[in-house]
């Protein structure tokens, strides 16, 4: 499965945890501001543009976590280590010490 967002990039399990896990920071900070907004925590305040704002981000990211979760979800049914956004036959090696290469599996 192709995801345009997410550009030609290869994903380990690592990479897709760290990503959802940002999602959910800035989920967690999205929903204190619009609990603020609400009234439910008296700190602060925000314009109904910035509440639209924030509701568009959320719904954003929301889509991007479900989309890594699908790419999680790849990756332990076909018990690969890697997946590409791109091109499946893709794989990330390490060609001398640190230096790293996008490569295509030889069959």
């Amino acid at each position: 499965m192709v995801y345009p967002f997410l550009g030609s990039v290869l994903f380990n399990e690592k990479k897709i945890e760290r990503h959802i896990a940002y999602i959910d920071a800035k989920l967690e900070e999205y929903s204190n501001v619009l609990s603020e907004q609400d009234g439910d925590v008296s700190t602060g305040s925000t314009t109904s543009e910035q509440k639209e704002k924030i509701t568009s981000k959320i719904t954003q990211h929301q889509l991007h976590r479900k989309k890594y979760e699908n790419l999680q979800a790849q990756l332990e049914q076909t018990g690969e280590v890697q997946v590409s956004t791109s091109d499946p036959d893709s794989r990330q090696l390490i060609v001398r010490n640190n230096i790293k290469s996008n490569d295509y599996l030889k069959l």
